[in-house]
C-alpha cells in the first residue's frame, strides 16, 4: 500500500472516530436529560410526600384551597406552609434553569403541574419572598415565574369545604 492508501485509511479512521464521538455525545445528552427529568420527578414526589406526612400541612391545605392568605394562618402552620411553598419555588427555579441551559429541550418533560400557582397562599409567599430581599432572585427567573402565575389563571378556590385544623375544637 502506498502513501495515498495510508493517508486514505488515516482519513477514514479520523472520520469514523468523529462519527463515534458524535454518537457518544448524543447518548450522553439523552442520559443527562433522562437523569434531569428523573431528578425533578423525585423532588416533586419528595415534596408531595412531605406534605402528606405532615398533619398540619394536610389540615391547613383545605383552607389553602379555599383561598386563605398565608398571613391568616397560625404562625406555626403559616411557617410550615411557607417552607413548603419555598420548596415549590426552588423546584420551579430548577425547572427554569434546566430549560435555560438546554439540558431539557421540551419543557413539558419537567412539568410540575400548575394548580399551586393559582393558590392565594402560594402567590403571597412568592411575592413576599421575591420582594423581601432576603434571597437573591434572578430577574429572569422572576419574570418566568410571574408569567407562569399570570398564565395559570385567577386565584382558585375549591368551594365551601374546610378541613379542621388541630386545636379547632379547643375553646
Amino acid at each position: 500500500m502506498g502513501r495515498r492508501g495510508t493517508e486514505a485509511l488515516g482519513a477514514l479512521g479520523v472520520i469514523a472516530g468523529l462519527v463515534f464521538v458524535g454518537f457518544e455525545i448524543g447518548q450522553n445528552t439523552r442520559a443527562i436529560q433522562g437523569a434531569t427529568v428523573q431528578a425533578v420527578a423525585d423532588a416533586n414526589l419528595n415534596l408531595v410526600s412531605t406534605g402528606l406526612g405532615d398533619d398540619l400541612i394536610q389540615a391547613a391545605w383545605g383552607d389553602v384551597m379555599l383561598g386563605q392568605a398565608i398571613g391568616d394562618f397560625d404562625p406555626v402552620v403559616g411557617m410550615k406552609l411557607a417552607w413548603y411553598f419555598l420548596s415549590i419555588i426552588r423546584m420551579e427555579e430548577n425547572r427554569f434553569r434546566q430549560i435555560s441551559l438546554g439540558t431539557v429541550s421540551d419543557p413539558a418533560l419537567l412539568e410540575l403541574g400548575d394548580d399551586y400557582l393559582r393558590l392565594r397562599a402560594f402567590r403571597d409567599m412568592w411575592e413576599g419572598s421575591r420582594d423581601s430581599g432576603l434571597w437573591r432572585v434572578d430577574p429572569a427567573f422572576a419574570e418566568y415565574l410571574n408569567e407562569r402565575i399570570e398564565d395559570s389563571g385567577p386565584i382558585w378556590t375549591a368551594g365551601p369545604t374546610r378541613v379542621a385544623l388541630p386545636g379547632d375544637d379547643q375553646p
